[in-house]
């Protein structure tokens, strides 16, 4: 299974922006707020994909909630992965980074994306 995995670091809880669709992509969105269940169905399709391209949309104000748990998972990944991110926050651009995340503007994101799944 492919995996598109868009993490947001948002201010508050009431940021609802429809996520990217691609197609023959499974596409899911987490962000700092998620609900437990929905950091487990995001961590269980990290497990069962074969291949992920994670976004991480960065906000400095803002705490970073559940998403280091994700953050773990991708660690220990052991398929093909490619790890973008967008934004500021020191904290967690030094941990997307040693990831192997590099920054990426906006508009490249979904040509990105596709290359990478293509």
């Amino acid at each position: 299974m492919k995996l598109f995995l868009n993490v947001k670091i948002i201010e508050n809880s009431y940021d609802f922006k429809p996520g990217l669709t691609f197609q023959n992509v499974i596409c899911t969105d987490l962000d700092n707020y998620s609900s437990p269940e929905v950091v487990a169905t995001a961590l269980k399709a990290i497990e069962v994909s074969d291949s992920l391209f994670a976004y991480f949309e960065l906000c400095e104000s803002s705490h970073s909630g559940s998403i280091l748990k994700v953050i773990q998972v991708l660690i220990s990944y052991k398929h093909p992965l490619q790890i973008n991110y967008s934004g500021k926050s020191d904290s967690l651009e030094k941990l997307v980074s040693r990831l192997g995340g590099k920054p990426i503007k906006k508009d490249e994101l979904e040509p990105a994306i596709s290359s990478f799944f293509s």
